[in-house]
């Protein structure tokens, strides 16, 4: 590998890069690679069925030494519901992307600690400023208008989302984000919420109805 230039994240990136065995990758092919992968990790591929559950075991003999654990089995269980249920059974020991709702209901259980992180993901509301935009079926589009936007903004009580939805575990935040494509974006998600300005009650009214004004009033 030649670099003629300065690369910040090299190392990150080469960290992302994988080792396989070539005899092996050449003789089975890319399809059944997907299906039967060998690599480098401490972990081998005991088995994997689709949708329903994928065994890995510990590889013996693993430059790092052998893996606490001899058995790891993955469940792809799409519905918070039934994923919560299984691990207050007993039936699962960890469990990934634990619904807001129940984090209070499952750290009451005896024997289960629950582990947060900030989040990079985002929900998002965004703003078409589009003159004639066709999402908005009026002869001018509102969201043209600075005031309205702000409106909007101003509107929305971060704190009672972070309270009532995201179960406190949200972060407000009063980042503006630079946006492309002329789209005005109020990100909104647990672990961390964007927002162009604070929310101000009594200001949402008065800006949109200065905003449906003639220039002169």
């Amino acid at each position: 590998m030649n670099i003629n230039l300065s690369v910040g994240p090299l190392v990150a990136l080469l960290a992302g890069i994988l080792i396989l065995n070539e005899a092996y990758v050449t003789s089975v092919g890319d399809t059944e690679l997907g299906l039967k992968p060998m690599g480098t990790g401490p972990y081998m591929l005991r088995e994997w069925v689709k949708e329903d559950h994928l065994t890995l075991e510990a590889f013996p003999d693993y430059f790092g030494g052998k893996a606490k654990i001899d058995t790891v089995i993955f469940r792809p269980i799409t519905n918070p519901a039934t994923r919560t249920a299984a691990l207050l059974t007993g039936e699962l020991d960890v469990v990934q992307d634990l619904a807001v709702r129940d984090v209070d209901r499952v750290k009451s259980e005896p024997g289960i600690t629950v582990l947060t992180r900030p989040s990079l993901l985002n929900i998002l509301l965004a703003m078409d400023v589009r003159e004639k935009s066709p999402t908005i079926a009026l002869d001018k589009n509102p969201m043209t208008d600075r005031r309205v936007r702000e409106a909007i903004a101003r509107a929305i009580d971060v704190d009672t989302i972070d309270k009532v939805i995201m179960a406190g575990l949200a972060t407000p935040s009063t980042v503006t984000a630079k946006v492309w494509l002329s789209l005005v974006y109020m990100l909104v998600r647990s672990g961390r919420i964007w927002m162009a300005m604070t929310w101000t009650p009594a200001c949402p009214g008065a800006l949109a109805v200065r905003a449906a004004l003639p220039a002169s009033q």
